[in-house]
């Protein structure tokens, strides 16, 4: 299925964080403060580091899912009882 050209310039105005934006974020915006890796302070940047840790697996995502799960509890965790069902 084809993405409009659309959808993608929203998604560049809602996800953007500039160095400047970035660089002023608290060090507990960070799953990772020291490094300053995976932003979550807001929902959208929450769901993109899920998205990025999903891809390094391990131990990054781990630390990454339970960081938004308690910061956003409605989401970084699967919902149990529907992957349950699935099964």
């Amino acid at each position: 299925m084809p993405r409009s050209s659309r959808n993608w310039q929203e998604a560049d105005k809602v996800a953007k964080l500039t160095t400047v934006k970035r660089n002023a974020l608290p060090a507990s915006a960070f799953v990772f403060p020291k490094t300053r890796e995976f932003p979550i302070h807001d929902i959208n940047h929450a769901r993109d580091a899920l998205s990025r840790a999903a891809a390094k697996g391990g131990e990054v995502e781990r630390k990454v899912r339970a960081a938004v799960h308690r910061r956003y509890p409605s989401i970084g965790h699967a919902n149990k009882a529907k992957l349950s069902e699935l099964a």
